[in-house]
Order: C-alpha cells, then sequence, then structure tokens
C-alpha cells in the first residue's frame, strides 16, 4: 500500500506474462487499456500481448514484426480502434500506427530524438512525446492533410 498526497494505491501482483524476451531489460515495456482488454508490448523481441480481463487471459499474441527491434511504449487510439508505438531501436527512431491484429497501416519518422513514450490527443491535434535521455517532454501540433 502507498499512499502519497491524498492518493491512496493498494496494489498486488496480478498476473505474471510470459513473454520470449531475453535481456534483462527486454521484458514488458508498454501498456494500455481499451474495452476489457489490457494491450502490453514486449520490448525485445517485439510483441505483443492483448489480454482479456474478462477471461483473465492471453486473448492473443503475435511478434510484431514491423517494429525493427523493440517496443517502447504503446497507446490505444479510440478514434478507429488502432494502437500506436515507439519503434525506439529503428534507425530514424520511428513511430507506428497499427491495427490490434497487427497489420502496420503506417510509420513516421520521430521529430524528437531517442524518443521512448507517445500519447496523442486527437481532439486538440496535439501529440506528446517522452524523450528517456534528455528527460524532456515535447508536444507536437498534428497538421493533418485535407
Amino acid at each position: 500500500e502507498v499512499t502519497e498526497e491524498g492518493s491512496k494505491w493498494n496494489y498486488k501482483r496480478f498476473v505474471h506474462i510470459d513473454t520470449t524476451g531475453t535481456e534483462s531489460n527486454g521484458g514488458l515495456e508498454g501498456i494500455t487499456y481499451h474495452d476489457g482488454y489490457l494491450y502490453i508490448a514486449n520490448q525485445s523481441p517485439a510483441e505483443l500481448i492483448i489480454y482479456s480481463l474478462e477471461h483473465q487471459g492471453v486473448a492473443l499474441s503475435y511478434m510484431a514484426d514491423f517494429i525493427t527491434e523493440c517496443f517502447s511504449d504503446l497507446w490505444f487510439d479510440t478514434t478507429n480502434n488502432t494502437l500506436w508505438a515507439v519503434d525506439a531501436w529503428s534507425s530514424n527512431k520511428e513511430i507506428v500506427n497499427f491495427t490490434i491484429w497487427g497489420e502496420l497501416i503506417a510509420r513516421f519518422k520521430s521529430p524528437v530524438p531517442w524518443i521512448e513514450g507517445i500519447c496523442i490527443d486527437f481532439e486538440n491535434n496535439k501529440a506528446w512525446f517522452a524523450c528517456d535521455s534528455t528527460g524532456q517532454l515535447y508536444s507536437a501540433d498534428i497538421v493533418r492533410n485535407n
């Protein structure tokens, strides 16, 4: 139990997720939630695990071959029910958008160096990026083509 500034968190280990990660820091890296499912990114090798809270088990898992080497962060896009992730080891530090079934939709070069975290606010046309090596948080305006 942790209490901080009026908030109380009662936490416990929920479940062990078996992954194929072999590196000491290659395990679970990102998590997001939507409609009863946890979407979990294993860092290296890049694997996506979809966990059903209702059935308390893995509903689907697959190797994300569209990720160069490893996942870094994950975000669920409720505007079209897709996922966004950071491909941190690609040469351009890329951002990828893909279906929950693993079909690549789009790939973008990161606007910031060594990106680790991503969050997109389509209502306000903003994207947020966290930079691991600098400790900086960046925002970017989303410019849509008509």
